[in-house]
């Protein structure tokens, strides 16, 4: 018989490390919950993921793009204490579009207008017990926005160059979830939001569902190669 997914705990909390391959992050064993790596190995029922929005915000710095990250509370059901983008769950009868502004509003006080551009839609791993069908937006916003953080959701916010957050991450400064760090990196390299948003207007918009595997030093996430 197929186990169910619910009772698991959910391995979203540990932190993730950077490898030598920017496709794959680890999650050592001791940052693992109880029977999570075995959970691996047996035949079990996914959890359906709920539709999730994301919005990636950027502006012009002195130096280049510098994107919006906000840390989560420690107490929070899902990703505790990660560095993530704003962004939430869609509610009924509401658009993944009109969900990534929402969220924003709600959670930095940010008003982001409609100008959305969908650049992936991410999917969490089959093992976790909460899993997010994510549609991820570039939103643009001007250099001198304000922000009124929402307390009850999020402890810290900060504006990086791409490059910087990436660095913080590979050097265990700042918790980040693969996706976050994915597009970080496809996102870097280029001298100006503008930039950004015409590399990726007409790019093709992946869906990503990256893979859990053991891994002799605990559990390993892949992205699928090319995406």
């Amino acid at each position: 018989m197929k186990q169910s997914a619910d009772p698991l705990v959910p391995a979203a909390d540990a932190p993730r490390h950077a490898t030598d391959d920017p496709h794959v992050f680890l999650i050592p064993t001791d940052g693992l919950p109880a029977g999570f790596a075995e959970r691996l190995e047996t035949d079990f029922t996914p959890v359906a993921p709920r539709l999730a929005a994301t919005a990636v915000l950027l502006r012009d710095g002195e130096l280049g793009p510098e994107v919006l990250l906000l840390r989560r509370h420690a107490r929070s059901g899902f990703a505790a204490g990660a560095w993530v983008f704003p962004g939430g769950v869609v509610d009924e009868g509401e658009s993944p579009e009109a969900a990534a502004i929402r969220e924003t509003w709600e959670e930095t006080g940010i008003e982001v207008s409609g100008d959305l551009l969908l650049i992936a839609r991410w999917i969490t791993p089959e093992p976790e017990p909460r899993r997010f069908d994510a549609c991820f937006f570039l939103a643009r916003v001007p250099p001198e926005v304000q922000m009124q953080l929402s307390e009850a959701e999020v402890t810290d916010a900060c504006w990086l160059l791409l490059e910087d957050a990436v660095r913080r991450f590979r050097e265990g400064k700042m918790k980040m979830l693969p996706p976050t760090v994915h597009t970080l990196q496809r996102l870097g390299g280029r001298g100006s939001v503008e930039q950004v948003w015409e590399a990726l207007r007409n790019a093709p918009v992946p869906t990503i569902l990256p893979r859990m595997r053991r891994h002799p030093e605990g559990v390993a996430i892949e992205i699928p190669p090319g995406e």
